[in-house]
Order: structure tokens, then sequence, then C-alpha cells
């Protein structure tokens, strides 16, 4: 039995998993493509700066804002904001994918199937937010042909007409191609740590105002109470509350599940009210009072949702993957990364004591460890990928090369992804780690 159960596993793996991970990298990189057209759009159509770079061909930098101002301005900002959001989107789904992924192979040891679930997300993280640079490094910037004069190129045969990306590269020049690359980078480096800040920490917070006000406060009327509290509800349960703890979509309508209790092992009959939730009772008068206190503590923490340590430390990898790969392109971007970090490290304790539930302490070999194999990985992929957009993305002498020497500095990239992530998953079977007592 225990074999035909593996063996379905592996089927399933085969015929569901696979397909499952190809489709989310698929949909996630076809997500990111059509934003970046959009930012292309923006710029060179609606922005006019393809007409401004053949005017005055000296030209390496443009955006909207030189014709539009401050709404062109505003609108290439909405654009990057676009871009970190659908990122924070995929990333939830590539967690989720990722641990039904392992609980699918069904590890024996609780090591390997956390181990293997945070090593799938981050192939998954990698590979999608990777994707698409790469396509725009490797298959956009790149000089394939030798230079020229393409200002009557004939773009109807391209999927968005003179909008679409590839057509524009047959009519900008290396540098200004390159512009738009690190342009690219504005979104990951300098605008999507601040809305993870946000996303992690204010909004969780304000939804617990509101959803306090909502359940303590009315106003009369029947009809706005339903409505505000909805709303209010809503924003609790996507930003604050597990879930399955306050009844999920259901908490919208019923509101506050925890109404009325009675301390069974107190000496007074007295009830928890909804209003009392989160505010210090006065005048204890007996023990009773204390039990009460402590059950409205420990409902509090229940419905919040867990503080996982692991997640902060996928951040941290992924802030990696990002310095190491594309540092060198946007190096004022750096600056900004690191301060977001720094500012984050201050807010997540902010998220300890207030958003999140207090953890149970546990053992930090999976956190060392992977973090280790993440780093010798990464520092392998990161000599590769460097020395692929050197030979490829920054070489202007690119297209006086031979097809097969263009085919040998573009193969780099062949070997990257797959070798890393094989390092990932391949280590724990080569080399179990080891405990401070000397236990693996």
């Amino acid at each position: 039995k225990a074999h035909q159960a593996a063996s379905s596993r592996g089927k399933i793996l085969l015929l569901l998993a696979v397909p499952l991970e190809m489709v989310f990298l698929l949909s996630a990189t076809f997500s990111l493509y059509m934003l970046a057209q959009l930012v292309v759009y923006i710029v060179y159509v609606w922005g006019d700066c393809l007409e401004i770079f053949r005017e005055d061909a000296s030209l390496d930098e443009c955006d909207a804002s030189m014709r539009h101002g401050f709404v062109g301005f505003t609108a290439s900002l909405g654009a990057d904001i676009a871009i970190a959001i659908v990122v924070a989107i995929y990333s939830e789904i590539a967690n989720a994918v990722a641990a039904w992924v392992t609980d699918l192979r069904n590890p024996e040891l609780e090591f390997d199937r956390q181990f293997s679930k945070e090593t799938l997300f981050l192939c998954l993280q990698v590979i999608q937010r990777c994707g698409l640079m790469g396509t725009i490094g490797f298959a956009f910037v790149p000089q394939w042909n030798p230079p020229w004069d393409a200002k009557d190129f004939d773009c109807s045969g391209f999927l968005f007409g003179e909008a679409d990306m590839f057509c524009l590269q047959r009519q900008l020049t290396l540098q200004q191609r390159q512009s738009i690359f690190q342009k690219s980078m504005m979104g990951p480096f300098v605008i999507a740590p601040f809305i993870e800040i946000l996303v992690k920490v204010l909004l969780p917070i304000i939804a617990m105002r509101l959803d306090r006000c909502a359940r303590s406060r009315k106003c009369g009327c029947r009809c706005s109470d339903c409505f505000v509290d909805g709303i209010a509800h809503l924003l609790g349960i996507l930003f604050y509350f597990d879930c399955p703890k306050v009844g999920c979509i259901c908490y919208i309508w019923r509101g506050w599940p925890f109404k009325d209790l009675k301390l069974a092992a107190s000496n007074s009959s007295r009830s928890i009210s909804d209003d009392e939730e989160g505010d210090t009772l006065q005048g204890k008068e007996e023990s009773g009072e204390e039990l009460q206190q402590l059950a409205i503590d420990a409902i509090r923490q229940m419905v919040k949702r867990p503080f996982v340590a692991m997640e902060e430390a996928k951040e941290i990898k992924m802030t990696s993957v990002w310095l190491m790969f594309f540092g060198a392109i946007m190096p004022i971007g750096v600056f900004f990364t690191m301060f977001a970090r720094a500012l984050e490290g201050q807010f997540d304790l902010v998220k300890l004591l207030e958003v999140c539930r207090r953890p149970m302490p546990e053992p930090d070999l999976l956190v060392h460890y992977g973090q280790e194999t993440f780093n010798i990985a990464l520092l392998l992929a990161a000599v590769d990928w460097n020395v692929a957009l050197s030979l490829v993305s920054y070489n202007e002498r690119l297209w006086e090369w031979s097809t097969e020497s263009q085919y040998v500095a573009s193969a780099l990239l062949f070997v990257l992804w797959p070798a890393f992530c094989l390092f990932l998953m391949v280590r724990p079977f080569v080399q179990r780690p080891v405990g401070k007592n000397g236990a693996a």
C-alpha cells in the first residue's frame, strides 16, 4: 500500500504539479511583460519619447514627464507601483504552490518538508522575477545586428505595433535601450520594498483599528452599519485576521464570532462582551476578572495571523537576488533598497508585537542551513549572470561576433537556472545539516 501511495503521488506530481508550476511561471512572466509593455507605451507612444529621440539623437534618456509634466510622472509612477503590486501577488501564489507541491510529495521528516517548501518557493520566485528582466536584458537590449537608421521602420508585423518592445529595439540605439533596462529597475529597487512595509505592517494596523471601531460603535442606521461593518470586516480578513479562526467569508456579515463568552472555571458568571475586546478591564475585584482578561488576550492572539520567521528569511534572500543580479545596472537603487530593509527591520518588531500572533520558539537549524545553501547557490548564479550581462547586454561589439560565439554567450543563461535550482534541491541529500548537539 505504501508503494502504491508513493507511485500515485509520483504520477500526480508529474501530471499536475509540474504543469501547474509551468503555468504559474508563464502567467507571471506574461503579466509582468504586459506591464512592461504598458510602461513602454506610456513613455514612448503617449509620452512621445520616440519622436523626441528622432529629433535629438544625442539624447539617451527620456520619460513621459518631458511631454506631459506632472501627469506623465504620475502615470509612470503608477505603472511602477502596479508592477510592484503584481510581484507581491505572485509571491503569495508561489508560496501556496510550493506548499501544495511539498504536501503532495509528503516527505518523511519535518526538516525535509520545510526545506523542500522553501527551496521550491525560492526557485519559483527567482525564475519568475528574473524572467522578465532576463527577457529585457538579453533579448531587447543587446546589439545583435549592426546599427542602422530605422526612422521609417515598419512595425505593423509586431503584436503591439509601434509600442511593441521589439519594434522599439530596431529604432533605438544601444545606449537608449540600456537606459530603458535601467529604468525598469525602478519598481523592484525603489518602490517594491516600501510597498512591502505598507502591506506587512501599516495596512494590517489600519484594518485592525477599523475593525475594532466597527464592532464597538454604531451609527443608528442598520443599513449603514451593515455596509461599513462589512467593509471593515473584509479589510480585517484580508490584512489582519487568520481567516479560518474568524470564519473567513462568513465573518464579513456575521461579525465577531466570540461574543458573550462565559468562563466556566471562574466564580464570576459575568460574560465577555464584544465591546470589551481589546480594552483593559477596570475595577478587578477577584481572580475571575483576571481570568476574563487572560481569555480576552488569548482570543486576540488566536485570531491573528502567525509570525513565521522563515518568511522573513525568504525576504532577505529575495533582496539578495536583486542586489547581486541587478545592483550593477542601477547602483543608486541599492541605497533605496538597503534603507527600506533597515526600516523594515524596525517595522518587523511592530509586526511581531502588534500585528501577528506571538510565535513559539523553534530550532534555528533550518534557517541557518537554508541561508547558507542559498548564499552558495546565489554566488555561483550571480557570477554567471553578470558575466552574461557583460558579454551580451553591455557589449557594443556583439554584432561583430560570429553566430557561434553569440550562441555560446547566450548559453550561460541556460546553464544558470537549472544549476541554481539543482544545487538548492540536491545539497540536503549530499550533506545533511548538523545541529549544535551534533545531531542531523
